[in-house]
């Protein structure tokens, strides 16, 4: 893996990245991007930025990099964050972090507030946009191959730790990082989806593709119901259904106990942690809608849940 001499231009605080969420079916029907509240700066995956020094405070996360890539002739874009705590020169753990139907990468930045944690644990984070808002599925479509090609540019330009490449989102970004363990088995450690869970059959997650999977899903949720599946029109071949029928596809999949051990939390979130012969599978539960959870009003801060969760797994296992 080639490691430049050089690294990335990157400054400020995010604005607006709280991790609060979102109200529900915001991002189901308003694509509208949070770029307005997000500066960015733009480099492509040809050029390489000289070194700058910054002149502001040491423990404000740095701003992401604008970077493009071509696949299928297409030019697509997406932001990278590499926290200042990062040795470019050392291996580090990469987390593509996937936005929902309608949304762009800019407002997952914002959604999510994830640089936060990232910048705190050292972890190189890549947020895409998706073609029109909407992740594709099918195994011969080019999203799965626009995940390679910012896995291989990012690793042109920093030490990624192979063995720590992660894969989590919201909502239909959730949806999409569940299917990527299938079509590229062994690249992805862990993955997480939040507001959503699917086990996908298009191709089938099959015993031979097992995944460590983290999903965090709301008791009011109205666009993703536990007991109905997904409850909206969002292109997907394999739309995700109740969640009991999802966790047994992940459950045979990952060659799980069926049941789970079951915990609640001081804050009343209800934690279903499965006993798995391989991968992994743990489903959290709070009182909220369709949101990407923090603290406040639910009792689950999911940016550290997940991280907690992924940090667990590698493909060394």
């Amino acid at each position: 893996m080639r490691r430049p001499a050089i690294a990335f231009a990157l400054c400020v605080l995010l604005a607006g990245c709280s991790g609060s969420g979102e109200s529900e079916g915001a991002e189901s029907h308003s694509p509208t991007s949070a770029a307005s509240s997000t500066t960015v700066e733009t480099a492509t995956s040809t050029t390489e930025t000289e070194t700058t020094t910054s002149d502001e405070p040491a423990d404000e996360p740095r701003k992401p990099v604008e970077r493009r890539v071509t696949v299928a002739g297409e030019e697509r874009t997406f932001f990278l964050f590499v926290p200042s705590s990062v040795d470019t020169s050392e291996p580090a753990p990469l987390v593509l972090n996937l936005h929902g139907s309608g949304g762009r990468a800019p407002r997952q930045i914002s959604l999510s507030g994830f640089n936060t944690v990232a910048e705190t644990e050292g972890i190189v984070v890549a947020y895409p946009t998706a073609r029109g808002g909407q992740w594709t599925f099918l195994s011969d479509e080019p999203d799965v191959d626009f995940m390679d090609a910012i896995i291989n540019d990012v690793s042109e330009q920093l030490s990624v730790d192979t063995t720590r490449i992660y894969a989590i989102g919201f909502s239909q970004g959730g949806d999409f990082s569940t299917s990527l363990p299938c079509r590229r088995p062994g690249m992805f450690a862990a993955v997480a989806s939040v507001s959503v869970l699917n086990h996908h059959t298009t191709p089938t997650c099959s015993e031979s593709a097992p995944s460590a999977v983290l999903s965090m899903v709301g008791t009011a949720d109205r666009i993703y119901s536990i007991e109905e599946g997904l409850t909206e029109d969002v292109p997907d071949p394999d739309p995700p259904g109740p969640l009991a029928d999802e966790v047994a596809g992940w459950v045979s999949t990952n060659q799980c106990d069926p049941e789970p051990d079951e915990t609640t939390t001081d804050k009343d979130v209800v934690v279903r942690e499965y006993s798995c012969e391989t991968g992994a599978l743990v489903v959290m539960i709070h009182s909220g809608g369709h949101i990407w959870p923090a603290e406040d009003g639910v009792g689950l801060d999911a940016n550290t849940a997940i991280w907690d969760f992924l940090s667990k797994h590698s493909n060394t296992e």
